[in-house]
């Protein structure tokens, strides 16, 4: 197919949209809707976690503000939070929450984890009606997730929480993908499994971005 992230519709950012704060948690980078400060409402939220450059992040708001502008989806509050792993997740969502409108049911918020967040040992700190939609693209899956999505699946978890898990064919974490997907479906946990083609790259994740926003909101409406 080769590249076609060039032809992407990437709308430059506003800068008043862009917010950046740190504390002991680490780095925030916080994408707020058009017209944010000249409104009162709630928006949903996507949180995203992992290794992101400051430029991914830029062309992943471009991309969210193209989708809007074009009315395939509504607006929402794109939230990047720090840390490889998950141990802090349920207190760097607080942390946004209190900052920021963001509608208070858990059926508008979605996590993603994306490349280089390490997933084992921390899908623990996953809850029930902590979140709608729950998103794993060339994130650290290994085959030894096996208990791991059990325990989840024992907590009731995947009742009210939709599952996406994406991998690359050429990724470092292919089998554990493909093992998850069969402890899942033998789980009878529902889930949407996407291999796509190349290594990971970020032009690949802007290449299904669109398709995970599609998803996301799927699940808020649901």
């Amino acid at each position: 197919r080769g590249d076609r992230t060039n032809q992407l519709n990437l709308k430059p950012l506003d800068p008043k949209q862009w917010i950046d704060f740190q504390n002991s948690n680490g780095n925030f980078h916080v994408f707020l809707p058009y017209n944010y400060a000249l409104s009162t409402r709630q928006y949903p939220v996507l949180y995203m976690h992992g290794n992101f450059e400051l430029s991914d992040m830029q062309q992943i708001a471009q991309l969210k503000a193209s989708m809007v502008d074009s009315y395939q989806i509504p607006e929402l509050i794109i939230a990047f939070i720090p840390g490889k792993n998950m141990d802090k997740i349920s207190e760097n969502m607080n942390l946004i929450e209190e900052k920021y409108r963001v509608r208070e049911d858990f059926r508008f918020k979605a996590l993603l984890s994306y490349k280089d967040s390490v997933v084992v040992n921390s899908l623990s700190q996953i809850e029930k009606e902590m979140l709608r939609v729950l998103i794993f693209s060339n994130a650290a899956i290994t085959t030894g997730h096996a208990q791991e999505w059990g325990l989840l699946d024992k907590k009731n978890v995947f009742d009210r929480t939709l599952l996406y898990l994406s991998q690359p064919s050429e990724g470092s974490f292919y089998k554990g993908y493909a093992d998850s997907h069969v402890l899942l479906r033998d789980l009878e946990v529902s889930h949407e499994y996407r291999v796509r083609e190349g290594e990971g790259t970020l032009n690949g994740f802007l290449q299904e971005f669109s398709e995970i926003l599609n998803f996301t909101f799927e699940g808020y409406h649901k």
